[in-house]
């Protein structure tokens, strides 16, 4: 098997560092294979298949280092990479923060549920239709279905250093995207769009997928522009865990030790509501692991505690910048140095029944998408255009659209009134993936989209 080869690969490599005259090595393979289907009217659209393989080289000589990439599998190339690494170092300066991770203890496994890498593209096209006949019926308000997608992923990380620390771990997700266009009264189009990822066969359901999707399209037609002002806002899970995603560098070691992190100096201290929290672990979420791409070990951690400021997100260096320890959160490796993301990051605190959240609010806006985005996770300052549905006395009235909502999600994190308890991951990256929840808050500016 190809991550064999790529494991045997790097132990030659390890081996051969002496002879090149390299005194510490860090070694990082990624294994990527894709397969998926897009359809329009019944028909293949577009088909992928995509086998990936992409290696990084990180090479110290007398603690100047230096990076290589190679995209093969091959020992001469390797050789290759390696010797372009050790000569790119010669021109940087020394860092002693630039430290590999020790070996750590074996981890328990995390199963993948191999039987999707058995999915061929009858079946994917099969869902695809499934997908696309649902959504035509649901409504006669519905005029046409112009995205369908399904497709798996599978993503293999492999790590080795040169003192000691190797493994390997592997993602399997089975995604769906669905958009669906509906028509008015009014005669004005209005689209709606979400997407399904799961890590096992057996909770991929098409049909609630279908339901949301439709059932959005068409409660968007024949919009109004709601009223300009300061008003309540409830996001919905999905907005929710956009937002979060946004701004979660605002906790990486990356921005705290240049001097840009605006929450540094404030740990321990009041940053948010009482009843947020904030947290990032590996193992859980669209991307469980139980290492970060160092090879260090990841832990549950809180973020912001009940308000409070509790931690920062960092690699070895960061957390070597700013004299504390890594968080198991490096990322990179492959073409230059490790960088910082956060893992499974999540909206938690104390939760409410989200139909709760929406029955409290008098007067307000219930936001379930955002796009155009104006954002700094440096001043927390965003404008997004926006839609939705008016609130009247607890009760969606009618959508919403046209219009802009502005802030800063600093001042947000503070002015939060409610956390749902629908918990929901979207967004999967190499290492990690949001959870949004429904989001009360107590007022943002609301005005006439230009």
């Amino acid at each position: 098997m190809l991550k064999n080869k790529i494991q045997e690969l790097f132990q030659w490599a390890l081996q051969q560092r002496t002879v090149l005259g390299i005194d510490q090595l860090a070694l990082v393979g990624l294994l990527r294979t894709q397969k998926g289907i897009s359809l329009f009217e019944g028909a293949i659209d577009a088909v992928e298949l995509a086998d990936e393989i992409k290696i990084g080289v990180l090479a110290a000589r007398q603690g100047r280092w230096g990076s290589a990439s190679l995209e093969q599998a091959d020992q001469k190339a390797l050789k290759q990479a390696l010797e372009q690494a050790a000569l790119t170092s010669q021109f940087s300066d020394p860092d002693p923060d630039l430290t590999l991770a020790p070996p750590s203890t074996t981890s328990p496994a995390i199963s993948p549920d191999h039987s999707i890498l058995t999915l061929g593209l009858d079946q994917l096209k099969n869902w695809g239709l499934q997908l696309e006949s649902q959504a035509k019926v649901f409504s006669p308000k519905i005029c046409n279905v112009p995205g369908v997608q399904c497709s798996f992923t599978s993503i293999t990380r492999l790590f080795a250093n040169s003192v000691g620390n190797e493994g390997l771990e592997e993602t399997i997700r089975l995604s769906a995207d669905l958009s669906v266009m509906a028509v008015g009264a009014d005669q004005r189009v209005v689209n709606a769009g979400q997407s399904l990822t799961t890590l096992h066969k057996k909770d991929f359901d098409l049909d609630h997928l279908v339901r949301e999707v439709a059932e959005e399209a068409v409660g968007r037609t024949e919009p109004r522009p709601p009223p300009q002002g300061d008003w309540p806002i409830l996001f919905d899970k999905h907005t929710a865990g956009h937002l979060l995603s946004t701004f979660s560098t605002i906790f990486s070691g990356d921005l705290l030790y240049r001097g840009l992190a605006k929450l540094a100096g404030k740990r321990g201290q009041r940053v948010a509501s009482p009843i947020v929290s904030i947290t990032d672990q590996g193992n859980a979420g669209l991307t469980p692991h139980h290492r970060d791409a160092e090879g260090t070990p990841c832990h549950p951690k809180q973020l912001i505690a009940a308000g409070l400021l509790e931690n920062f997100l960092h690699n070895r260096y960061t957390a070597r910048k700013t004299g504390t320890e890594s968080t198991g959160n490096a990322t990179g490796g492959i073409g230059g140095p490790f960088g910082v993301t956060p893992s499974n990051i999540s909206w938690e605190g104390t939760l409410t029944p989200a139909q709760e959240l929406l029955s409290g609010i008098k007067q307000g806006l219930f936001i379930n998408e955002i796009n155009g985005a104006s954002a700094s996770p440096i001043t927390g300052d965003f404008s997004y255009g926006a839609l939705g549905y008016w609130i009247e006395n607890g009760r969606i009235t009618h959508p919403v659209a046209d219009f802009t909502i502005a802030g800063n999600f600093f001042d947000l994190l503070k002015q939060i009134e409610g956390i749902g308890d629908d918990l929901h991951y979207a967004s999967p990256h190499l290492l990690g993936s949001t959870g949004g929840r429904s989001l009360l808050v107590r007022s943002l500016s609301v005005s006439a989209r230009q």
